[in-house]
């Protein structure tokens, strides 16, 4: 499965997911979650994968598969276009 089939099964499933949430769920045994890094105010382990999750989602947003707003107080909504539910139609006919 392609990670662009396998981000649109996670947002049709959790649609209120921040970007960590995603990242979560989209790259649990990656080695990026182990990292330290310091960027300015004090050191946190994984912040590159929160950076990587949001370029992915606005990567899917920018080719028209996602669409992404808010939903209550600071809580991220995404929800698929049709095209994206078009790409994720064509995903699942091939798994099965």
């Amino acid at each position: 499965m392609t990670p662009t089939r396998r981000a649109l099964m996670i947002i049709a499933v959790h649609p209120e997911l921040t970007a960590t949430q995603f990242a979560e769920l989209m790259w649990p045994d990656h080695p990026g979650w182990r990292r330290i890094s310091k960027q300015g105010h004090g050191s946190c382990s994984g912040k590159g994968m929160w950076f990587a999750a949001g370029c992915f989602l606005g990567k899917l947003q920018a080719r028209g598969l996602i669409v992404r707003g808010f939903a209550r107080w600071s809580m991220r909504k995404t929800r698929l276009t049709a095209k994206g539910k078009q790409v994720l139609g064509e995903a699942k006919e091939t798994i099965q």
